[in-house]
């Protein structure tokens, strides 16, 4: 990325107390699993998952599967953007190096209007063993990881396919908009 911007972590972790702070308000998240504070903008009802879980509470089913008891996705505020796996101690994980964990993770930026702080593929995976990452499937079901949610069609896209590699919503609703 050609500037550096604040993040706001996506937290892991068994017994953690994430907070997430604007400058009028906190909201506490408590350790409950996967979880979110943030709200996408009503525009973004296709993101949706079938069982009408939003794309920021599936990203955050998405990066629980692997194990991680706790992952809230929280609020972003303007200017922030997801931390991508490995920094600030965020877990490196197949889920986390995941096409379905980015595209969801990247979904839910732009559901709140942050489509500037959209990270591409390639500087999300960055950090990713190449033991995590797949060619050829957009989760690994073949390690028995469990989601617990439907994913939408367009998050088993590879980030590859997105124009410039980075995840583009208006080719995902063409993708929702024809499996309709």
């Amino acid at each position: 990325m050609a500037k550096s911007t604040p993040s706001i972590k996506a937290a892991f972790g068994i017994s953690f107390l994430s907070l997430a702070i604007s400058s009028t308000h906190a909201s506490v998240l408590l350790p409950r699993g996967p979880q979110t504070n943030a709200t996408c903008l009503n525009n973004y009802s296709w993101m949706e998952n079938e069982s009408g879980l939003s794309s920021c509470l599936v990203a955050a089913y998405v990066m629980t599967a692997c194990g991680t008891t706790n992952f809230a996705v929280l609020a972003l505020q303007d200017g922030n953007h997801y931390d991508q796996p490995g920094v600030k101690g965020d877990e490196v994980n197949s889920c986390s190096c995941s096409w379905a964990g980015y595209n969801m993770l990247m979904a839910c930026t732009a559901c709140q209007g942050f489509d500037d702080s959209i990270f591409g593929w390639a500087p999300w995976k960055q950090n990713c063993d190449e033991k995590y990452l797949s060619n050829t499937t957009y989760f690994p079901f073949a390690e028995d990881f469990v989601i617990g949610t439907t994913l939408p069609y367009w998050a088993g896209q590879n980030p590859l396919s997105w124009g410039g590699g980075r995840f583009d919503a208006v080719a995902a609703r063409s993708l929702y908009e024809e499996g309709s």
